[in-house]
């Protein structure tokens, strides 16, 4: 990513929702619950019988970060990680500045098994399974004292090499090089490789989750970040031969929508497609909460008129040249989640809210479905449906 690109991301970030796909600083996700580049990957004794372990990982409190090399476990592996940063409104600010930094220097971790020449921050983590065993993660929260026992024998990565424990600014954060790093310790290996997704700030990190995509019983990556008010989403899975990961899907350049086509005709009608697989849809503008007269042309337009930017019909019929291949769309990927088909196949789903005319006239939602493909090795149409908001 250009350092333009990223300033404008940076900028247009407003606040962390929460999104479905959790992550290391308020949970940390399970595998079964249950962005990376091809360039510069490395890995090493991926043709090691696998072995069963324990991960013993705390979360938070005074840990510094630590990060075992895969090669040496046996039995148990002690982890340390840390949280998202918390401000405290009820301390002074000369005291959370202490904390703050404090807790930076805690980041920092020793990571050199994977090649990294100084101390790096290592943020967002998930747990899951390359191979299938009886391995189990234990988890203790320092900040609660809660504990939790997920399975999992691996630790996916978010990594930022080349920042300093001074940082707390996000135009700083353009020195930074951003990897995904897999740690596989029952196979005592690693995979690794740089991502466009980037260090945002200490109190909202990208979210990672590692569940089964492709049905072979070893977990994909899957990395995400709300960028104002839309969802950056890429997956991978282990390319054990290349020792790297391979991207399945990234939304970066091209998205979801891009399968999508959506027109208007006469009668208020909306006919929403996904011609790639045969899904066609038409909704009745009055089935979805509009009346005929909000949607009827006006001879003097009105300032103060909310349905100014529907009202495309005249006496019923459309008026062509009002409306453009772009007047029914999709806007802004919402939410990410992991469901099965009837059949049992992985499916990856994208919602977003259907428009007409305007981001504010919002019809419905509609879920675009990917599943793997393996002769293409990435993640292609499935399915679709669309929910209108009046069905709710």
């Amino acid at each position: 990513m250009n350092k333009t690109t990223k300033n404008m991301l940076i900028i247009t970030v407003l606040f962390i929702a929460a999104i479905s796909l959790s992550a290391c600083g308020t949970k940390i996700a399970e595998s079964g619950d249950r962005a990376a580049s091809d360039a510069g990957v490395s890995g090493s004794a991926a043709d090691l019988k696998s072995d069963t372990v324990t991960l013993q990982i705390s979360v938070g409190g005074d840990n510094k970060v630590k990060i075992p090399n895969p090669v040496n476990a046996k039995g148990e592996v002690a982890i340390s990680l840390q949280e998202e940063f918390d401000y405290d409104d009820d301390i002074s600010e000369k005291e959370e500045e202490k904390l703050f930094k404090k807790y930076k220097e805690n980041l920092h971790a020793d990571l050199s098994f994977a090649g990294f020449e100084k101390e790096v921050f290592v943020t967002s983590c998930a747990v899951g399974y390359l191979t299938k065993d009886s391995s189990v993660a234990k988890l203790r929260f320092e900040s609660t004292g809660k504990e939790k026992t997920m399975n999992g024998n691996c630790l996916a990565l978010h990594v930022v090499d080349g920042v300093e424990s001074s940082y707390d600014d996000y135009d700083e954060f353009e020195k930074e090089k951003d990897y995904l790093l897999l740690i596989d310790y029952a196979n005592k290996t690693f995979y690794k490789a740089e991502t466009k997704f980037f260090l945002h700030g200490f109190t909202w990190w990208n979210d990672l989750k590692l569940t089964d995509l492709t049905g072979d019983g070893a977990d994909e990556l899957i990395i995400q970040h709300r960028y104002n008010k839309t969802i950056m989403l890429g997956v991978y899975r282990c390319d054990k031969e290349r020792q790297g990961l391979k991207e399945l899907y990234a939304n970066w350049d091209s998205d979801d929508t891009e399968y999508f086509s959506g027109h208007l005709e006469d009668n208020y009608k909306v006919v929403l497609e996904y011609k790639d697989i045969g899904f066609s849809k038409t909704v009745s503008l009055l089935d979805v909460g509009y009346k005929e007269r909000d949607l009827e042309t006006r001879k003097y337009p009105d300032d103060f008129d909310d349905n100014w930017m529907v009202r495309l019909w005249k006496n019923k019929k459309l008026v062509k040249d009002e409306v453009d291949e772009d007047t029914v769309f999709l806007y802004t990927l919402d939410k990410v989640s992991v469901e099965k088909s009837d059949e049992g196949t992985p499916l990856l789903k994208l919602k977003r809210g259907v428009e007409v005319g305007h981001r504010s006239q919002t019809i419905g939602e509609m879920s675009t479905y990917l599943k793997y493909d393996k002769e293409s090795d990435s993640l292609v149409l499935a399915d679709a449906k669309f929910e209108a908001w009046t069905d709710k």
